[in-house]
This record gives C-alpha cells, sequence and structure tokens, in this order.
C-alpha cells in the first residue's frame, strides 16, 4: 500500500469571552489509506480504503472520487459516496464513466465540518462499467428551437463535460445534470426532412462511451402569420410578411405567377428574417398579372396565395415626342420599368400590342428599339406600354424620319404571299394597288392595311409566273408567261377593269414567250417589244403592236439585236413624250440607258447610259415619276433629274432587304406620291421619296 498522505487541518485560535485567559484546544483530521480496487469486471470497479484515525471532528460524508484525471477532485472526477461516518474498512461501488481500457485514477475522501481530506490517488486500467441505462425523455408539445428536454435514466455521469447531445446533428447545451436526469436545449437546426417525414427528429445521447440514439416524432412548433393588406411595390421593391415563430436557418421564399410547385424553382431575394418578420425582394425576372407567395418554414411549404403583394403599374410620362429612324434605339421616361424582364412590357402601337427589343434601361428610363418587320406604321405613331392586362394611360408620339419604313404586314392570314407574288405583277388605280400573283388578282388598301383576292385568270394551271403588265387608265392588261403545265407557254391575253372589277380574255399573243422584255402602251395601243423564247432561252427579237380599240395584233418590224443580258425595260411618260429605262435595242453590254421612242417611227433612240444602274436594269413594273423626278428601283433606289439627267442614289433608306431579297422582280405600286414595296415574304413597306435626302 502507498504511503499514506495525511492533510493536516488548520489550527483556530478561539478566544472564549468571560475568561481571564485563552486557551487552545488541538484538532486532529482523519487518517486512512491510499483508496484501492477490490473488484474490478465488466460492470464496474469496487473500491476500498482502511481508516486509521477518524479524527476529532464528526465526519460527514465519506467515498471515492474516480476520473481520467491523474488527481480527481470533484469539478473533473465522478464521485461515489455515503453519508455519515464509514466503518474502519469501507468500500462503494463505481458502477458508471469508465471506459474499458482507459486509465483510471480514484482517491478515498472524507469530508468533516471543517473541509476535505484526500488519500493519495491509485491508478487502475478499466474494464467498463455498466453506465447509463436510460428510462424516458420528457417534453412540452409543440417543441421550438430553446425549449428544454429533460432525459432521466439511472447511472448518470455527474459531469457536464461526460455528456454529449445532439439533435438532428446539430450539438445541443446541457443545461443541469442530477443523478437520475439531465437536461439539454433544443438547438438552432438546419434539417427538418429526416427520411423525408416530417416532425421526425434525430437525437443522439453519448455519455462516455455509451452511445444512444433515438428517432422521435415530437410535433414542432407551426409558424403563425399575421393578416395584412396586399402590399403595393414597385419592380425590384421589397415585401413584408409578419407573424410569430418564423425563423428557419434555411428559409425559402418563393414567388411564381402561379401556384409555385416547387421551393427550387423562382426564388426569391430574403432580404431579413426575424422571428417576427420577413422581409424578401421578388425577382422581377418572374413578375406575373397574380404574383403568388410561397414559404419554406422548418421543412414544410406555406402556400400564402396571391393576396400578399401586387406590383404598381407602369406609367408613361405624359407630353413626348419623339423623331427616330426605324430601327434606332430611343429612350422613354417613365416610373416602374421592369427592366429587369422588360419584355413583360409590350408595346401597343398604333392599339396594336407587339413584342419591344429593350435594351440598357432603368426604373424610369426604358430604352427600346423597333426592329419587328411586324408592326404596322404610320409616319406618327401613338406608342403605349402594356404590363399584362394594364396598359398605361399616357402614351409617347413617335414620328418616323426614314424614308422607308415597314407599313403593312401579313395583309391576308390566311395564305402565304411567298406563295403568289414573286414573279407577278403591281399597279395601281384609284387610291389602290392591285397585284397579280398566280393568276389571282388582288387589291391591296393601305389605309386599311389589307389585302383582298378579288378574281382568278380563267387559266387551267396553278402556276403563272413572268407575265407582263400594261396599266391604262382604269384598264390593267396582263398575260403571257409561264405556267406549270407540260407545255409551260401562257398565251392567254386579258384586261382588268380595275374600277368595275371585270375581267375580259383578249386575243391570245401571236407568239410564245418565257418572259417579257419590253411592254408599253402609247394612245391605243399596246407595244409587246422582244422577249426570252421558249425553244433556245433567247431573245426573239419579235415585236407587236396591239389595238385596244379593234383588239387586233400587228406585227412591227422585228428588233436588229437580241438582248443577251437578262433584264426588263420599263416606260415611262413625262411631258409628252415616251421613254423607257433600260435597253429596248441593243444586247444590253453597253449598260442601261435612257431611251426616247419616236411615235412616227415606232423606234427607240438612245438619250443617255447610266452605268450605276448595270445592265439588268430595273426591277419593278414602273417608273414611278413625281414631278420631275423619277424614282428608279433596282438593288438600289435611284433618283433620276429628268431635267438635268443626274444620277443620284438615295443615301438614307433605313433598310434594303426589300430591294435585295434574290427575286428578279421587285413588286411596287405608287399612290399619293408614295411608293410601296412588297419585300418578298409577309410585308409591305412605304417610301415617301420626299424625305430622300437627294430629293
Amino acid at each position: 500500500m502507498k504511503k499514506q498522505v495525511q492533510l493536516l487541518a488548520t489550527a483556530f485560535i478561539l478566544i472564549f469571552t468571560g475568561c481571564e485567559y485563552a486557551e487552545m484546544t488541538p484538532r486532529t483530521t482523519p487518517r486512512f489509506s491510499v483508496a484501492f480496487v477490490q473488484e474490478i469486471d465488466e460492470s464496474g470497479a469496487q473500491f476500498a480504503a482502511n481508516i486509521y484515525d477518524f479524527g476529532s471532528e464528526e465526519i460527514l460524508e465519506y467515498g471515492f472520487l474516480y476520473g481520467t484525471h491523474f488527481l480527481p477532485r470533484p469539478d473533473y472526477a465522478e464521485e461515489v459516496k455515503q453519508s455519515g461516518k464509514p466503518e474502519k474498512y469501507f468500500m462503494l461501488k463505481a458502477d458508471h464513466s469508465m471506459v474499458k481500457g482507459e486509465f483510471i485514477y480514484v482517491v478515498a475522501f472524507i469530508k468533516t465540518l471543517s473541509g476535505v481530506v484526500y488519500s493519495e490517488p491509485h491508478r487502475f486500467v478499466s474494464k467498463g462499467a455498466v453506465g447509463f441505462i436510460f428510462e424516458k425523455i420528457e417534453y412540452n408539445q409543440p417543441i421550438f428551437f430553446g425549449d428544454t428536454v429533460t432525459v432521466y435514466g439511472e447511472n448518470l455521469s455527474s459531469l457536464i463535460s461526460n455528456y454529449q447531445v445532439t439533435f438532428q446533428n446539430e450539438t445541443a447545451r446541457i443545461t443541469d445534470v442530477q443523478k437520475n436526469s439531465f437536461k439539454f436545449l433544443i438547438p438552432d437546426f438546419h434539417r427538418f426532412d429526416s427520411n423525408g417525414e416530417q416532425d421526425v427528429f434525430e437525437i443522439a445521447l453519448d455519455i462516455l462511451d455509451k452511445k444512444m440514439e433515438l428517432s422521435l416524432h415530437i410535433p414542432f412548433r407551426e409558424p403563425a402569420f399575421a393578416d395584412l393588406p396586399i402590399q403595393q411595390i414597385d419592380y425590384g421593391g421589397t415585401v413584408e410578411i409578419y407573424g410569430d415563430y418564423l425563423e428557419d436557418p434555411n428559409l425559402i421564399v418563393v414567388s411564381n405567377s402561379q401556384p409555385p410547385e416547387s421551393e427550387y424553382l423562382n426564388s426569391v431575394t430574403i432580404v431579413s428574417a426575424d422571428p417576427n418578420k420577413i422581409v424578401f425582394k421578388p425577382n422581377p425576372v418572374i413578375a406575373g398579372k397574380e404574383n403568388f407567395v410561397a414559404l419554406k418554414i422548418r421543412g414544410k411549404m406555406y402556400n400564402l396565395g396571391s393576396g400578399i403583394f401586387e406590383y404598381n403599374p407602369t406609367e408613361i410620362d405624359p407630353g413626348q415626342h419623339l423623331k427616330i429612324g426605324y430601327g434606332d434605339r430611343f429612350i422613354i421616361k417613365g416610373r416602374n420599368f421592369n427592366y429587369w424582364a422588360p419584355y413583360f412590357h409590350q408595346g401597343v402601337l398604333n392599339g396594336r400590342a407587339y413584342e419591344i427589343n429593350y435594351e440598357n434601361s432603368d426604373s424610369v428610363n426604358l430604352s427600346l428599339r423597333f426592329v419587328s418587320l411586324d408592326f404596322r406604321f404610320n409616319r406618327l405613331n401613338d406608342f403605349k406600354l402594356q404590363t399584362f392586362d394594364k396598359v398605361s394611360k399616357n402614351s409617347v408620339k413617335i414620328e418616323l424620319t426614314d424614308p422607308d419604313i415597314p407599313i403593312m404586314n401579313n395583309p391576308i392570314p390566311s395564305i402565304s404571299l411567298p406563295d403568289y407574288l414573286p414573279y407577278g405583277n403591281m399597279t395601281s388605280f384609284g387610291g389602290k394597288g392591285y397585284a397579280l400573283g398566280n393568276k389571282e388578282i388582288f387589291e391591296i388598301d393601305i389605309l386599311n392595311k389589307s389585302m383582298t383576292p378579288l378574281r382568278a385568270l380563267q387559266l387551267g394551271t396553278h402556276v403563272l409566273t413572268y407575265t407582263f403588265s400594261a396599266a391604262h387608265g382604269e384598264n390593267w392588261y396582263i398575260g403571257g408567261g409561264q405556267t406549270s403545265n407540260y407545255n409551260p407557254i401562257n398565251r392567254a391575253f386579258f384586261v382588268f377593269n380595275m374600277k368595275s372589277g371585270e375581267i375580259k380574255r383578249l386575243p391570245d399573243l401571236p407568239f410564245d414567250q418565257w418572259r417579257p422584255i419590253l411592254v408599253h402602251i402609247i394612245n391605243d395601243d399596246l407595244y409587246l417589244e422582244g422577249g426570252i423564247g421558249h425553244e433556245l432561252g433567247e431573245d426573239h427579237k419579235l415585236r407587236y403592236k396591239f389595238d385596244l380599240n379593234s383588239e387586233k395584233w400587228t406585227r412591227l418590224p422585228d428588233k436588229a439585236v437580241g438582248r443577251h443580258i437578262n433584264g426588263r425595260t420599263i416606260p415611262f411618260h413625262y411631258k409628252g413624250k415616251h421613254f423607257a429605262i433600260g435597253e429596248p435595242n441593243g444586247t444590253g453590254d453597253d449598260q442601261t440607258g435612257l431611251f426616247e421612242f419616236d411615235v412616227i417611227t415606232e423606234t427607240w433612240h438612245l438619250s443617255k447610259r447610266f452605268p450605276e444602274l448595270g445592265g439588268r436594269g430595273l426591277a419593278t413594273d414602273e417608273v414611278f415619276v413625281i414631278a420631275n423626278k423619277a424614282i428608279l428601283i433596282s438593288t438600289d433606289i435611284y433618283l433620276l433629274n429628268l431635267e438635268t439627267m443626274e444620277l443620284s442614289q438615295v443615301p438614307n433608306l433605313s433598310q434594303k432587304e426589300y430591294l435585295t431579297c434574290g427575286l428578279p422582280r421587285t413588286m411596287a405600286f405608287m399612290l399619293n406620291r408614295k411608293i410601296y414595296i412588297w419585300d418578298c415574304n409577309e410585308t409591305f413597306w412605304e417610301i415617301d421619296p420626299e424625305r430622300f435626302e437627294n430629293w
């Protein structure tokens, strides 16, 4: 046995009143042996000690302290004890807080009125202990963060440091340890969906080497939401939700134009989240006419519906008048623009809604461009904004300054214009345009932006292309061309009265040809001069005259030279004279020229060559004459001064795709000093020559 260590008590001097002399009474402390292990097995260890001297003071308590520290003391050791005075030899059993294989230190102690006396420590190797035995767990329902949970059991350690509790894998704080119970606080944890089940929580109790895991269904307190009026916010603004028990480290707020089906879609920006107030910023990218709100709090979804917030209307500042070119970017001033998702704002142009291309905007400045040919423009346009089902009260006046603007789109929704018009003809009469395409005659109403099928040529073919046409007053003479039949030549010849709508078949053409080169009317005679023949695909050089009154054909002298280069010669009248742009006499190798017709000799004479126009010449059926200027349309638009014979290209067209769509003909007509061109698709463009920079 190790040498006994005796701790001497401090001597106190007692002064008794009423005596002449003070007397000192010596006190002695208990003396006992080093604690030793009487028995040790897997159920624990039995400690023992011998008392040599009980000392002079009353003994209040005795026992043993044990633990892994080399000098066990109450703050960091387990205790097994008895009250009162022991026998000369005393034993006590320790049945917990000993991990198998660890070194354990034990000391005996005796507690008196004046203090505690400890033996020297004794070390041994633990074989384990019975340890903690669980009995029950108690809590108030429903539970919430910070609530107290009490665990009852036997063989509990008295040291808080020996306890470790996790609740949903988060460490819980131990607040109290008693002989048969301990308490912990529910921590702030993140997981509320153990194995996909609601209100099922995983609890792990770890007391030294004794571990226990519980999976308990414990109702968790539900959040309570306060009733509030609908909040009106601007795009980018915040929404507030009030209530109780709203906190959740994994709070998710979802807003959508439809009832949210998943918390992973359309989440918002959470500005702040407190137990009684949540502030979030809805994502303007997913704004809607209705805006549903749902919150996922502590693993559960709470659908609050669409009565939480609404977006304030978007409004345009009054009094704005903009002058722009087609395709220019311009800025509209107003308030509450959704610049995060400007595509939610539709443009209402002249009463019709369109999608608009927006860029570089903010909440009070909306920057946009007109880039689609689907718009129905006027020169002066009324422009509003529509956001969902709300149209702005104010509008912007937008004046288009380009010479060319798209004026009409998809005028006949039931048909595709490219199936009819590519190789036909156009003219105008009485404030309307007329088109021949695939033997169908259409009326074009620019004012009402519509196009109507009128009549069809009585031909047994489905396709008719490369026809010729010549307008003479209210009559439009049309014929020839290629068909889809086995015999591709069409000799049929018609006159269509644009005033009455009547159509009449005239005597057939006296020759075969695929494509005309020059057709013109002078006085009451219609001239056909040259054309691409069927057999050789070359200019047949034939010239005929048709008397519009007698309806008889007369052959004229043939052309001396046939045309080598594909193209047409287009006639026009100016100051009583008859002119044509193209090549009525030669091969076309000398480029396009201006020719004047001699009505006496019925021959053409060159006035001037224009190499700028190339060898193919013009693409339209007509030369459009306004005052002393002729508008010539090929792959560009040119202006010819008929007095000075100066030719210049128009420099300020906004678009030229309608001139270069790959077809040999450009379908166009003129009304009220403006030219209307079909773009080979579904759009008509208006050309205002008086807006040409070189006008």
